[in-house]
């Protein structure tokens, strides 16, 4: 499963205990530390947090059809904020 946009992993971690791999993909650095930090202190071992930015890299480095699942909760309405020439 892939969580593009994942902030501090709320998703991710849902996600988490429904079984499988889930890939926690976010821009933000940070963001990614807190939720490595939250599933070691929870023993969620099955939750990759990812760095990058689909925005201005849209190809990211999985291969066609690797995920099951994508969510994207609570993205779109940022693309305005990075991308000020979209007219959201």
């Amino acid at each position: 499963m892939l969580d593009i946009g994942s902030g501090l992993g709320v998703i991710s971690v849902a996600l988490s205990r429904v079984g499988g791999e889930v890939v926690a993909l976010d821009a933000t650095y940070e963001n990614l530390q807190f939720i490595d930090i939250r599933c070691r202190q929870e023993n969620i071992t099955n939750v990759t947090p990812v760095n990058a930015d689909i925005v201005h890299y849209p190809h990211l480095p999985f291969p066609d059809n690797y995920f099951d699942l994508v969510a994207m909760v609570g993205v779109l309405e940022w693309t305005g904020d990075v991308q000020p020439e979209v007219n959201a």
